[in-house]
C-alpha cells in the first residue's frame, strides 16, 4: 500500500470532479431545444399538398364544361335527301316538254306542264278573257321561227331538286344556258315560272 498522498492533492481531485459534473449538467437545456426545433417545419408539406389536388381536380372539369358548351353551340348536321335519277329525269323532261310544246303552238300540252300558281298569274296578266291553252298558243304565235327552232332543241343539263321542288338548268343552241324552277303537283313535275310570271 502506497503512502504519502497529501491532503491538498485530494482536495484538488475532488474539485476537478465537481467541475466536470457541473459542465455536464449545463448542456441539458441545449439538448431539449434541438428536439423541439423541427416541429414548425412539419406543417409546411401539409399546406402545399392540400392545394395541389384542388387545382388538378378542377382542370378536367373545366375541360368537360368547354367541350359540352361547344357541342351545344355546334349546328346539327344537315343531310340532303337522295333523289332517285328517275325523279330528276322526270323534272328535266317536264321543262323540255313545256318549251317544245310552246314552240309547236300546242297550248293545251304546254298549259298541262305549267304550275297552277303560274297559270293563274299568267291569265291575270295576259289572258284577256281566254283560257290557259289559248293564251299560251297566242304567245307562241308571236315567236320568230329561229326561236321556235331553238326551243325544240332545248336540253336539260342539270337538275337540282328535292322530292317536291327544285331547279332545272338547260341549254339552247346559240343562247347562254339558263334555268327554271319546277314544282311537283299531283305527282307531276311542272314549270314554276314563265317569263316574268312566277
Amino acid at each position: 500500500m502506497r503512502r504519502g498522498t497529501s491532503t491538498p492533492a485530494l482536495i484538488g481531485l475532488a474539485t476537478g470532479l465537481l467541475l466536470l459534473a457541473g459542465c455536464g449538467s449545463s448542456r441539458t437545456p441545449a439538448t431539449s431545444t434541438v428536439v423541439t426545433a423541427p416541429a414548425p417545419t412539419a406543417t409546411a408539406p401539409a399546406t402545399q399538398g392540400s392545394t395541389a389536388p384542388t387545382t388538378a381536380a378542377t382542370t378536367p372539369s373545366a375541360g368537360r364544361t368547354q367541350a359540352q358548351a361547344q357541342a351545344q353551340k355546334a349546328p346539327p348536321p344537315q343531310f340532303k335527301p337522295r333523289v332517285p335519277s328517275a325523279i330528276r329525269k322526270a323534272a328535266g323532261d317536264a321543262v323540255q316538254g313545256f318549251y317544245v310544246a310552246l314552240a309547236d303552238g300546242n297550248g293545251a300540252k304546254a298549259c298541262g306542264l305549267l304550275a297552277s300558281r303560274v297559270e293563274r298569274a299568267l291569265l291575270a296578266k295576259q289572258g284577256n278573257g281566254q283560257g290557259c291553252a289559248e293564251t299560251l298558243a297566242a304567245i307562241s304565235g308571236r315567236y320568230p321561227e329561229h326561236l321556235r327552232t331553238a326551243l325544240r332543241a332545248l336540253k336539260a343539263t342539270d337538275v337540282a331538286i328535292t322530292r317536291t321542288k327544285g331547279r332545272v338548268s338547260y341549254t339552247l343552241p346559240g343562247i347562254p344556258s339558263s334555268s327554271v324552277p319546277v314544282v311537283r303537283e299531283g305527282g307531276v313535275w311542272k314549270v314554276a315560272a314563265f317569263g316574268s310570271t312566277r
